[in-house]
């Protein structure tokens, strides 16, 4: 009866990209599926990781050598195909620590990204109509108390968000339109599904930083222009050459797929709608006084 129970639920796998180098701009991904995906899924990936005799691919990883730049290609590639099959969603939520939200003397980190966290958990969630059974898989992440995320999610109105504003933290009404299971800290080597999580994250995160160099990159690296093949890797390290090709290959994929990724706009990777499978943006302070939390003097944790 417990087995049967469980195929109704829906799981969550996450990483963050940016936070173990105090980068400026950091994000989470997310892929989220029914249970019976997931499972499709992680097993696809293990068959991609077995062939070639590897056990795991990071993004902040990937060199210059071809194994990892091609086995990570095949991963991509693969999570665009369900999203484009209507059978995962991928979000990636990346926010700047340098923006009117995050300049603030004392900032908390830990606590910002549990916030942060809430955020991307909330819009995951209420992009599956319908579904309030919930499974949570993060990346380890000691310095975090994942059951309080979940918490403040289990009690969130799904429905609506009022006046614009996400409230955590703070006394609010109790909503239980959601159940998210206790969280299970996980490990990628163990869920491959939190490697795909890994590889948007980093793709997404790095536009920001370097969007108007692989603009450039993929201009003179396009298919068929050899005018400028002698210097097309000028200025640019074996490593960052091999995360750009990733990062155009993660482009042309979703064009192919009419997933509307663009890149255009603002010199980053990003979406303007949610209906195809696939959401990423930058988060924005949402009101004047939406700003990161603070350390408390004198508290010791």
């Amino acid at each position: 009866m417990a087995n049967s129970i469980r195929e109704k639920n829906y799981l969550i796998f996450s990483d963050e990209s940016g936070m173990a180098g105090n980068e400026r701009f950091q994000a989470i991904g997310t892929v989220s599926g029914s249970l019976k995906e997931m499972k499709t899924l992680h097993k696809q990936l293990g068959d991609l990781l077995k062939k070639y005799d590897s056990s795991d691919v990071k993004f902040s990883k990937i060199k210059g050598d071809s194994t990892s730049i091609q086995i990570s290609k095949e991963f991509v590639s693969l999570g665009l195909k369900k999203c484009h099959e209507g059978t995962i969603r991928v979000n990636v939520m990346v926010w700047d620590t340098q923006d009117s939200r995050h300049s603030v003397k004392g900032r908390d980190d830990i606590e910002n990204f549990k916030r942060m966290y809430y955020h991307i958990l909330k819009v995951t969630i209420k992009q599956w109509n319908n579904q309030f059974k919930w499974e949570f898989y993060p990346d380890e992440h000691t310095a975090i108390n994942w059951q309080e995320i979940v918490f403040y999610l289990n009690r969130t109105n799904l429905s609506k968000v009022e006046g614009g504003v996400f409230f955590l933290f703070e006394k609010f009404r109790e909503f239980n339109f959601a159940k998210i299971h206790p969280p299970k800290e996980s490990t990628s080597s163990k869920f491959y599904i939190i490697q795909l999580a890994d590889l948007f994250a980093g793709i997404v995160r790095t536009s920001h930083l370097f969007g108007r160099d692989l603009i450039e990159w993929r201009q003179v690296n396009c298919p068929g222009n050899s005018l400028f093949s002698a210097n097309q890797d000028s200025g640019i390290s074996k490593n960052q050459n091999t995360k750009f090709k990733l990062m155009s290959h993660f482009k042309d994929i979703a064009d192919g797929y009419r997933l509307g990724v663009n890149l255009s706009e603002n010199k980053y990777f990003q979406t303007f709608n949610h209906g195809k499978n696939i959401f990423l943006w930058k988060y924005e302070p949402q009101h004047e006084n939406d700003k990161a939390p603070v350390k408390i003097k004198g508290y010791i944790p």
